[in-house]
C-alpha cells in the first residue's frame, strides 16, 4: 500500500 502511493506519484512526475 505505501508503495501503491509513491508509486502513483512517481508516474506523474516519471513517465513511468
Amino acid at each position: 500500500m505505501l508503495k501503491d502511493q509513491p508509486c502513483k506519484l512517481f508516474r506523474i512526475r516519471l513517465p513511468f
